[in-house]
């Protein structure tokens, strides 16, 4: 038993020295000065002090006229609401999760983002020192906002790319920054996260009902002529199965971050209960692109989490493929068999039409949305017109151009080396945890991405700047949380 146990420890520690100590671990702990040139800049100031303005333009109306708002039962509701905007926030999100597919408008994602976004407004008037959190928000965020912008206005068909822009991409940036103004602290991020996973595992619950009722088999998803006994995919809530498995992807490695922040046993029952659901939900969905991503996401958690796991998890996912279910096992093994079934030809073609559109217009990009792409694809491509490439990267490219791709890529880069190094420092546990499923789950839907545009149902895009939400606000967690440490120490000192 002590040999195993000693085995394993060495492994783990050939795993771990191989990684931190080569360029890539170098790279990610040099330390930046980005982050702090942002916070101040001029730049920042300018954004802090026009979006705060309307507040307190507002403030000054309250304080002339108290008494009138105060005695208002509707202001009190507004106030209540606005001093509770997070939840407000998850709620909106746990519900996007159940309404299904036929039923959910992204309408109601456009109309959510302008209410909560009076609601901050109304919150930063009431309280002062309330308003948008400019110096926490990443500015290749704010970059790559700006080009998608600029693609979309400039675009050769720049109404519809504009109009794109606002109904699909202005709303989940209103998300991010409202998530990073209101998630100000571990217990408010934690309960933010709970209401929205409940709304994921009842997601999950209609996946399995929906499986056991039984499914179509849609010839365009799966390849019949590969597949002896095909079994109608799971796709839940949303539109399609590839869509829900990218939904979970975003979501699942949560459950897992939930899980160890719980301090006792009732909690991580609770969250591991919950779990179950989606994941099985997960395996129904039959994404093999999302069997992949979830692998890698699981690596990268465990890495972080706990390394010497990762040589007992990986022979034990290996272990339990031949006992899964006939139509699931002849999926996962079709991951590795030679050549491709007709749903990997048809990305090829599209692959191939997108790098052609890409060439001509490498620079500039061709303008956000389905309507440049379905124009440029009839010119490059005999048939069907395509609505987009089946690749994030490469849409991001030819949408916004090579600046539009750069800027993409820069983001989430700094995303993934900012939460790495907070995790390393380990300030606190908490957020730690929730960091390392953040990334797990970043790291998952950009694998995901290279087969997918994952971005093309907007629930999954909203999903995914929600998630980049989560990693700046919990960064902004730590940060404020090390700064109140140092100082406390400072006082200590001084005493």
């Amino acid at each position: 038993m002590d040999k195993k146990a000693n085995w394993f420890a060495k492994a783990s520690d050939k795993i771990k020295s191989s990684v931190f100590e080569n360029r890539a671990w170098k790279f990610i702990k040099r330390p930046g000065v980005m982050t702090v040139q942002w916070e101040n800049s001029n730049t920042a100031n300018a954004l802090d002090t026009v979006l705060n303005f309307p507040g307190k333009i507002i403030r000054n109306i309250f304080d002339k006229t108290p008494e009138i708002f105060e005695s208002s039962l509707f202001f009190k509701l507004i106030k209540f609401a606005s001093d509770n905007l997070y939840i407000l926030m998850a709620l909106f999100l746990a519900i996007a999760a159940v309404i299904p597919h036929l039923q959910w408008s992204n309408g109601f994602t456009v109309i959510a983002s302008i209410a909560l976004l009076f609601l901050h407004i109304i919150k930063s008037a009431i309280f002062k020192d309330e308003g948008f959190n400019i110096r926490a928000i990443d500015p290749t965020f704010l970059i790559y906002g700006l080009i998608t912008l600029l693609a979309a206005v400039a675009s050769t068909f720049a109404a519809a790319s504009t109009l794109e822009f606002i109904k699909y991409h202005l709303p989940c940036y209103i998300f991010v920054v409202l998530i990073v103004s209101n998630i100000n602290s571990k217990e408010k991020l934690g309960t933010f996260l709970t209401i929205f996973l409940v709304g994921v595992s009842i997601s999950g619950i209609y996946g399995i009902i929906q499986y056991i009722n039984g499914i179509p088999v849609d010839p365009s998803q799966v390849d019949l002529s590969v597949f002896e006994n095909p079994v109608g995919r799971v796709y839940s809530t949303m539109h399609n199965a590839n869509s829900y498995a990218e939904a979970l992807m975003l979501t699942l490695p949560f459950f897992a971050g939930m899980f160890f922040c719980s301090k006792n046993l009732k909690g991580k029952i609770f969250y591991a209960i919950m779990a179950v659901p989606p994941f099985i939900a997960f395996m129904l969905t039959q994404s093999r692109t999302g069997y992949v991503s979830l692998a890698v996401a699981v690596v990268v958690f465990l890495f972080f989490k706990n390394r010497k796991l990762i040589l007992i998890v990986i022979p034990a996912g290996l272990a339990v493929i031949p006992f899964l279910p006939r139509f699931l096992y002849e999926r996962v093994l079709s991951i590795f068999r030679k050549g491709w079934d007709t749903t990997v030809g048809a990305r090829k073609i599209v692959f191939e039409t997108a790098l052609k559109i890409i060439r001509d217009f490498w620079l500039s990009g061709v303008g956000v949305g389905v309507t440049p792409f379905i124009h440029y694809s009839y010119k490059y491509k005999i048939g069907l017109p395509l609505p987009h490439s089946h690749n994030v990267y490469l849409e991001v490219w030819l949408e916004t151009g090579i600046i539009g791709l750069i800027s993409f890529l820069w983001l989430n880069i700094r995303l993934f080396k900012n939460s790495v190094l907070n995790i390393a420092k380990n300030t606190d546990i908490y957020i730690s945890n929730l960091l390392i499923a953040a990334i797990s789950a970043l790291t998952g839907i950009l694998v995901f991405s290279l087969a997918e545009y994952v971005w093309f149902y907007p629930r999954v895009l909203l999903y995914y700047w929600v998630l980049v939400g989560i990693i700046l606000s919990g960064l902004d967690i730590n940060k404020k949380k090390v700064s109140t440490d140092v100082q406390f120490n400072e006082e200590v000192q001084k005493d």
